[in-house]
């Protein structure tokens, strides 16, 4: 069984919406490493960092962004982490030369000739579930752009998402690389690289492959600047968010098979191109909509980017940048990293409707809400990742892109109660891939730059469920 389904069965509360806020002050003991502060009692240590060595000649990727635990048969775990990079235009530049070795139909795309040029895509790591003792790591798909977020599924396998929707044929635009000062203009220009596929699929990467695997889209889940996946265990129904500032918030329902169904953008009643930035400040926490879902014919975006699509053709709601998503007992909650009256962030939560999905759902319609809205940066500041904590709380992953404040890992309990898990006092570099071991009583973060690298983070998380 995989960290999907015991998270699931080991959820002790639902959450609920965040009507009056306690403030806590939890202090956290500072690190004399300078890399993570952590609550009393709490250690971490480090399990991979970006250029260290891989199998096949490799080094670890940079960027490690999200990620997911799994049990496999011999008791051991496999963590499988996203890489959010383009192309191995970046500066770390030591794979350029093993990216040559790698056979065509072991990765979706990025050949000139048959060198390999795009360096996105996903590693794993197995590790000894006692001792943590690192047996293997390698890279496991290869040929993607930007692989963010994803999620697990109740099958235990990991989906994994493109955040770009590069059509065939486009020039690889490294413009983000030179405005974060990660690449110098000339060096971004002198890279010319234009893919042969379109990009903005979600891949599925089994933590059972021994390594690199044909890689497949999952054409039918949409072809957007993809964030994250959460999938109810109770029908397969597949939630999906969108990290851009006019975003929608899909479902995709399968039928026949997992990954052959219909795509859907959803739709709050009554409210035509509704936007939930709340700069007014109409949309309160806890006030529940009524939702209907809207179906999205072309979902592989062929004439249209699907957002502007649902947008403006079909009345779907937006959603400020939707990043991370996770399945609780009583619902489907989501980030919207940039939402909010203060562009802090904001939690929503889905409820599903009992009849989710079937063809008389409207006369039971889901309704979706405001779960949490961040008043300061103190108290919380542009959530990403999320995942539930085994006690039920939210567990939130910080990416604020502040140089001069570090992030956390954030908790918020049922009632809106924030409290702190983690600070990185050693960089700017966001938190990302927060997930928790098979047993639940570890859990595995990466810190994405400077370097990038993969903890785990244990200690009495009883002292924490309060």
């Amino acid at each position: 069984m995989g960290m999907t389904s015991i998270a699931f069965a080991g959820l002790t509360s639902s959450l609920g919406c965040s009507s009056s806020r306690k403030k806590v002050s939890n202090d956290l003991i500072p690190d004399p490493k300078g890399i993570l502060d952590l609550p009393p009692g709490f250690t971490y240590s480090m399990i991979s960092e970006t250029g260290q060595d891989m199998e096949g000649g490799f080094k670890v990727p940079e960027r490690p962004d999200g990620m997911a635990a799994f049990s496999i048969p011999n008791g051991d775990i496999a963590l499988i982490r996203n890489h959010e990079i383009l192309a191995e235009m970046t500066p770390f530049i030591p794979n350029s030369a093993k990216l040559k070795d790698v056979p065509r139909e072991q990765a979706y795309d990025g050949f000139v000739d048959s060198d390999l040029r795009l360096a996105g895509g996903t590693s794993t790591i197995i590790l000894d579930a006692k001792s943590l003792e690192k047996k293997r790591e390698f890279y496991s798909l290869l040929g993607t752009q930007w692989n963010c977020a994803g999620g697990s599924t109740p099958w235990n396998t990991w989906i994994s998402c493109e955040e770009n929707e590069n059509r065939a044929f486009d020039k690889i635009d490294l413009t983000r690389y030179v405005e974060w000062g990660m690449l110098s203009e000339e060096q971004a220009n002198k890279f010319d690289l234009r893919v042969e596929k379109d990009h903005g699929y979600a891949f599925e990467v089994d933590p059972l492959n021994d390594g690199l695997s044909s890689p497949e889209p999952l054409r039918n889940l949409g072809r957007f600047k993809r964030e994250a996946i959460a999938v109810d265990p109770r029908n397969n129904i597949i939630y999906q968010t969108e990290d851009d500032r006019l975003g929608l918030f899909y479902r995709f329902i399968p039928q026949n098979s997992k990954f052959s169904g219909k795509l859907q953008a959803l739709k709050i009643k009554n409210k035509e191109k509704f936007n939930t930035q709340n700069s007014s400040s109409e949309i309160r926490e806890g006030i529940r909509y009524e939702v209907e879902w809207v179906n999205i014919e072309d979902y592989e975006a062929k004439n249209y980017k699907l957002r502007e699509h649902g947008f403006n053709e079909l009345g779907a709601t937006q959603f400020v940048r939707g990043e991370g998503i996770t399945v609780a007992t009583d619902g489907i909650y989501f980030i919207c990293t940039e939402g909010g009256y203060n562009r802090l962030g904001q939690i929503w939560k889905y409820s599903p409707s009992q009849l989710e999905g079937k063809k008389n759902e409207q006369s039971t319609p889901g309704y979706i809400e405001l779960f949490y809205e961040s008043r300061s940066k103190e108290e919380f500041f542009m959530g990403d990742n999320l995942t539930v904590s085994p006690w039920g709380d939210l567990i939130v992953c910080e990416d604020n892109y502040s140089v001069s404040s570090s992030n956390r890992i954030l908790g918020i309990r049922p009632d809106g109660t924030v409290y702190k898990l983690a600070n990185n006092p050693g960089s700017s570099s966001e938190f990302a891939g927060a997930c928790f071991s098979p047993d639940n009583s570890i859990l595995f973060v990466n810190l994405q730059i400077d370097p990038g690298r993969t903890f785990a983070i244990r200690g009495d998380w009883k002292m924490l469920r309060k």
